[in-house]
């Protein structure tokens, strides 16, 4: 099943079967540890956020 569903999604996913399947590592646990906010010319804001986690499981955050 990794193997098929690796070769759909064109992505190396052995962290999340060791992680979430195999080894139950329990869940992420997220922390923003840090945010900064920058106005753009012309108009609107540019926000910057560091993202932690400091539970045992891996996760991806994606970014926008």
């Amino acid at each position: 099943m990794p193997s098929l569903i690796q070769a759909q999604t064109q992505h190396d996913l052995e962290w999340f079967f060791d992680d979430w399947v195999y080894r139950d590592r329990g869940l992420p646990d997220f922390k923003v540890s840090s945010a900064f906010a920058r106005k753009m010319l012309p108009a609107g804001y540019m926000l910057t956020v560091t993202v932690e986690n400091l539970g045992a499981a891996g996760a991806e955050v994606p970014s926008l």
